[in-house]
């Protein structure tokens, strides 16, 4: 029976990322506005609930981190919104946190995909010792960047577990690519105990 839950979940996985391929082909025009001003909406929400915690001393254990998240790496002045799941119409406006994957602050692989042509697009800059992190209501969870590489879209051994904490970013690739994508392109983070400081692109002073 454990074999077959195993079997089961990694099906189940390895559709995800085939569906992640069909739905990671972003539109033009009135969607990519609305997907920038959804972004600054969930950046304002997060900082707030965050300041909200922080002055009511609360801290969220992983299994009750909500969302959104805020996904950041300074270096490449990439900041985005995670929601859970990655339905296309999530994906249109944010990234997707991958279901069946570990949230952050437990032990296992947290899984997040986006975009390559929007949110996703600057993880064609990204490279080993890029500093990472993931924001949400009252944590902050610091990660530093191990490894990239790409894979064929049912390849589930990216998102298998692990008696670490890490992050696992998915999107397709190549980056250049018009239309469903051939590979995804994986980055591989290790959790870190000191979280990255340095503030979000776009957030004022008032919001970090």
């Amino acid at each position: 029976m454990e074999r077959t839950d195993r079997h089961g979940h990694a099906a189940s996985l390895g559709w995800t990322l085939v569906a992640i391929g069909v739905c990671l082909t972003a539109t033009a025009g009135a969607t990519y506005w609305d997907m920038w001003a959804f972004q600054q909406a969930m950046r304002q929400v997060v900082a707030r609930e965050h300041r909200a915690s922080t002055s009511a001393g609360e801290e969220a254990t992983a299994g009750h981190i909500g969302f959104p998240w805020i996904l950041s790496v300074p270096r490449l002045d990439l900041s985005v919104s995670v929601l859970e799941g990655t339905a296309p119409e999530t994906l249109q406006v944010a990234a997707g946190h991958i279901l069946g994957t570990a949230r952050p602050g437990s032990p296992g692989t947290t899984g997040i995909a986006a975009h390559r042509d929007t949110l996703f697009r600057p993880l064609r800059r990204i490279r080993a010792g890029d500093a990472l992190e993931i924001r949400t209501a009252g944590r902050r969870f610091g990660y530093v960047v191990t490894s990239t590489t790409v894979v064929a879209p049912g390849d589930t051994r990216v998102l298998a577990s692990s008696s670490e904490e890490r992050v696992v970013l998915v999107t397709c690739y190549p980056f250049w690519f018009v239309g469903a994508a051939p590979h995804r392109f994986v980055v591989f983070a290790r959790r870190v105990e000191s979280p990255v400081r340095p503030p979000a692109p776009g957030l004022r002073p008032e919001e970090r």
